[in-house]
């Protein structure tokens, strides 16, 4: 399931890039929002590897 959230959490991140890129945000800001998504991602992913395992 872990796997699941992860890879569900990456095609909202990619689908949330394209959507910027559509509406032409300036590219700096296309790479700090992308950069923010990803430490949030991380910072998501290591929060859960850090909980004990269920089941």
């Amino acid at each position: 399931m872990k796997l699941v959230r992860i890879v569900f959490t990456l095609a909202v991140m990619l689908v949330g890039v394209l959507l910027l890129a559509f509406m032409h945000v300036p590219f700096p800001f296309l790479i700090l929002g992308y950069l923010a998504a990803g430490a949030i991602t991380s910072l998501a992913i290591w929060r859960h590897k850090s909980e004990p395992l269920e089941g």
